[in-house]
């Protein structure tokens, strides 16, 4: 159940701890993890513009305003003018596209055809994938990262996701496209939902295909989403369902994640993760008590991170969002372990510093 209209999610623990400079560097992940890795969307086809009747059927590029398009495409960006890290996109490319398609208005805050919510303050914008598998054909670079989100502040990235691999070969490709490499829940270390080969068709999702919903309230500026996926119902029999809150300053996010079964049935008591891949230049420390991270961002901002319901610990991550080779990053992971399907995970971002 979520929050009433008008209501806050619980909060997921106390304030600010003192930070504790010992951090946990286990071994960095590599190609061929996590296991059950996604193979999926896509590959985008790019074709010269014909731009219909006048045309004379010439090709080129196309001068004429796309104002869905670029709607579109305004929504999916971040502050630093970029995509998230799973659409790689240069920043100046992005702006000359906009200015070609000269979108009029604000950005869409909802993007429910194409699966997408996002959440904007004056400083700090979130994006969160509420969409289901690719349909097939259509799947042949897909992400498996049902209800993960990225985060910037400022011109600042703070959670992100490992990226797409641009460049890289494709079993670096592959394990970019896993659920462990993006910011949300994984079970059992399987990726959220499966796919299978096709000779014709290519990469496909398996079936029945995995569902996905998503509801949207506002209030005071402030912003909050409750949303499940189902893509672990089919192996697993459970359902993970997340609720987002943002507060109207942009200084609090917080977060609830719920594991479990589906209907009426006792769930399995599975290993679970969430993870929250964090930008190469943001730094991280686990504060004294264990049950938080205190991050500091290249712009100086200060962000305290807090969970219950879960082991806090950092570890390796990596970044491979860019032209260039993979970078070390980290990542903040709760873990433990489901009981008979079920799990409640409490968890809080909220800035320190007191910049505004």
């Amino acid at each position: 159940m979520g929050p009433a209209a008008g209501a806050r999610p619980a909060p997921p623990g106390p304030g600010p701890g003192p930070a504790d400079p010992a951090r946990r560097r286990p071994r960095l992940a590599q190609p061929g993890r996590p296991s059950d890795r996604a193979r999926g969307p896509g590959a985008h086809s790019h074709r010269p513009c014909q731009c219909g009747p006048g045309s004379g059927g010439r090709t080129g590029p196309c001068h004429r305003p796309a104002d869905p398009g670029g709607a579109l495409l305004q929504a999916g960006r971040r502050p630093p003018g970029d995509l998230p890290q799973r659409h790689p996109g240069q920043a100046a490319r992005i702006e000359h596209v906009l200015a070609l398609a000269a979108p009029k208005g604000k950005a869409p805050a909802r993007l429910p055809h194409i699966g997408f919510e996002r959440f904007e303050t004056r400083r700090v914008a979130l994006i969160v994938d509420v969409g289901a598998p690719p349909s097939p054909g259509f799947s042949d670079g897909a992400h498996a990262a049902p209800l993960a989100f990225e985060m910037s502040s400022g011109r600042d990235r703070l959670i992100v996701s490992c990226g797409a691999g641009p460049g890289l070969d494709h079993e670096w490709r592959e394990v970019a496209r896993s659920t462990a490499a993006h910011s949300t829940v994984t079970l059992d270390d399987q990726n959220a939902w499966t796919m299978a080969v096709d000779q014709d068709l290519g990469h496909r999702p398996m079936l029945p295909a995995m569902s996905t919903t998503a509801s949207r309230n506002e209030a005071d500026g402030q912003v909050w989403i409750e949303a499940s996926h189902s893509g672990y119902a089919l192996r697993m029999g459970l359902i993970h369902r997340r609720t987002l809150w943002l507060d109207a300053d942009g200084t609090d996010l917080r977060g609830e994640d719920r594991v479990e079964p589906r209907g009426r049935t006792s769930g399995r008591s599975l290993p679970f993760a969430l993870r929250f891949h964090l930008s190469p230049e943001v730094r991280a420390n686990l504060v004294g008590d264990g049950t938080g991270v205190l991050l500091r961002t290249p712009g100086g901002e200060g962000w305290q991170f807090r969970a219950l319901g879960g082991q806090v610990a950092l570890d390796e991550s990596i970044s491979i969002s860019d032209w260039g080779p993979p970078r070390r990053a980290e990542q903040i992971v709760v873990t433990g372990t489901l009981d008979a399907g079920r799990a409640v995970l409490r968890w809080g971002l909220k800035r320190v510093d007191g910049k505004h």
